[in-house]
């Protein structure tokens, strides 16, 4: 989902970040044990708030753990650019709203 975030030179997946997808980690973490568990369901707290800033940092962490070799995140994609790479790879799967911070979070609308 971070692609959608975060530059990078190669992208391997794309997954629209989504509500549906979001709870759809939470409930895998829910079901499972896994490495940095508490990690990973702060991150995706804070995700489904719209706190998207630590996406580099959680990008480069799993890309990291499965041994990437290219595709590590270099910047914050530009606003622009999100929103070019929402609509390439995910249109007729939008929404947006505003958070209570003020900030538009758009989403890819999960299946």
């Amino acid at each position: 989902m971070s692609h959608q975030k975060v530059y990078s030179e190669v992208v391997y997946t794309i997954t629209p970040i989504s509500l549906v997808e979001i709870d759809k980690l939470i409930e895998a973490l829910d079901r499972n044990e896994y490495n940095d568990e508490n990690y990973y369901r702060e991150v995706l707290k804070n995700w489904r708030n719209g706190d998207f800033t630590n996406a580099i940092e959680v990008h480069n962490k799993i890309w990291e753990e499965d041994a990437g070799e290219v595709g590590k995140a270099t910047r914050f994609r530009t606003a622009e650019e999100e929103n070019q790479f929402v609509q390439k790879h995910f249109s007729g799967y939008i929404e947006s709203h505003v958070n209570e911070k003020g900030y538009e979070i758009i989403y890819g609308i999960g299946e």
